[in-house]
Formats: C-alpha cells, structure tokens, sequence
C-alpha cells in the first residue's frame, strides 16, 4: 500500500514590480505616481475516496506553497510640481485543505513508528510534506531565475513541522500544509532626491490570509481494513511589509507620509 496514495501539490510565485530606475532626473509638471498592486489567490485540496472495495489505505496530503512579493520603487531624483506617490497594494490568499479516505492512513507500528517506505526510510507527517515540498520546488524552478531563487529561500519555503507539545505526529490520515510568504515594498532608493510642490506619499498596505485544515470524519471506523483517522493540519503565514526612505534620500514637499499597514 502506497504511504501517500492521494497528493495535491500547488507551487505560486507572483512578482510585480513598478520601478523608476536609474538615470537623470526626472522633472514633472504634474504630479507622479508609481503603484504596484497585485491580488494573489492560491488554494490546494486532496480528497481521497470515499467509496469503493479497493481503497487504498494511505494519507491524502494536501500542500500549497506560495511565494507573493510586490514593490514600488524609485531610484533616481525627481521634481515635480505636484505630488509624488510611491504605493504598493498587496493582497494575499492561500490554502490548503485535505480530506482523508474512508480507508484512512496507515498506522505506527508496535513501537509507535511511522510506517516505512519501499527504501525502508520512515514516513513520518513531517517526511511527506517534506518529500512532497522538495519536488515541488524542484518543478517550480524551471520556470525561471526568479522563481527558483524564491523557492529556495529557505525562509520562505521551509516545511512546517507536525508537532504539538508532546513531540512530533509520526501518522496522519489527512494532511495539509499551506506555506505562504508575502512580501510588500515601497521605497525610495539610497541617495535620491525628492521634490515636490505638494504631498508625498510612500506607502505600503497588504493583507494576507493563509488558512489550512484537513478532516479525517470520513474513515470508515466500522471497516475490516481501515487504518487511523487521525488529521493534521500546519498552516505557516509570512507576511513583511515596509515603506522605506533608504540611506541618505532627501524629501522636500508640503507634507511626507511614510507608512506600512494592513
């Protein structure tokens, strides 16, 4: 019997970026603004069957993996005679959710071990999600440098562990891990200048939702060959946002706002 018949894996990278680079100044009649804004909904679930004469007995893992990170940014000096607004916008969802089979998952042998696998290397909850997160990394960085360098920031992508205050949950029937990182930036580059006849504005607001649950209900306990029914469930949320006047930037406008909130 498979230790993991059913598996759900997501892997989400979402990047926007709104960037005045480098260069001369920039002088404006009116006014300037420079927004980043993205909306980023992630969801996973693995349900095992419900019926049937030959379900598999084995855990239904669920893992979502999702990486956001949005930035608004300028680097060089500018004068305008209205307003400058730096803004970025992040908002965030994910989830996970597992549903085990009316079989269940395997059980810990007699001295409460998880079961093993064809290697004879122990399958613990921690070892599956962790299995299933290293290939889920592995198909996400072919998608490019920037994708590959945000799934292996160990920060952001680490495995959760399955542990509650009497040590680590060897077997699960329903499994589901939702790890999500969100990154909001605004800023103004080191040594830039800014000048303004009005307002300005740098300003940073997300909101991140990261949710998971798994449900062993439906294991048929009546069954003649049913594993436990156990579910676990591990939910890592993340979320850094900043506005940043970075070193030696200068601002001179009417009023300067400068804040990071959700």
């Amino acid at each position: 019997a498979s230790i993991t018949p059913v598996a759900a894996v997501t892997v989400g990278v979402n990047t926007t970026t709104a960037r005045l680079g480098k260069g001369q100044q920039l002088s404006l009649l009116g006014d300037l603004t420079v927004q980043a804004t993205q909306k980023s909904l992630s969801s996973t679930s693995a349900e095992g069957a419900t019926q049937g004469d030959k379900i598999a007995v084995g855990a239904s893992l669920a893992l979502n993996t999702s990486t956001d990170t949005v930035v608004s940014r300028v680097e060089r000096n500018v004068e305008a005679d209205g307003k400058i607004a730096i803004e970025t916008q992040s908002t965030a969802q994910s989830s996970a959710t597992a549903k085990a089979s009316a079989s269940g998952g395997q059980g810990a042998d007699e001295n409460g071990d998880a079961p093993a696998d064809a290697g004879g290397e122990k399958q613990t909850v921690d070892k599956q999600v962790e299995k299933q997160n290293a290939s889920a990394k592995r198909a996400g960085s072919v998608k490019g440098t920037q994708a590959k360098d945000s799934l292996n920031d160990p920060d952001a992508t680490q495995s959760p562990k399955a542990e509650t205050s009497e040590g680590g949950i060897a077997v699960a029937a329903a499994i589901a891990a939702n790890i999500q990182t969100a990154n909001a930036l605004a800023e103004v580059g080191p040594g830039v200048t800014l000048k303004a006849g009005g307002e300005t504005k740098v300003t940073s607001v997300a909101h991140t939702d990261a949710k998971a649950s798994a449900d062993g209900s439906q294991v048929n306990n009546g069954g003649t060959d049913v594993g436990i029914g156990a579910a676990v469930a591990l939910n890592v949320g993340i979320s850094n946002n900043r506005a940043i006047l970075r070193d030696n930037s200068t601002v001179e406008a009417k009023s300067v706002v400068v804040s990071a909130t959700i």
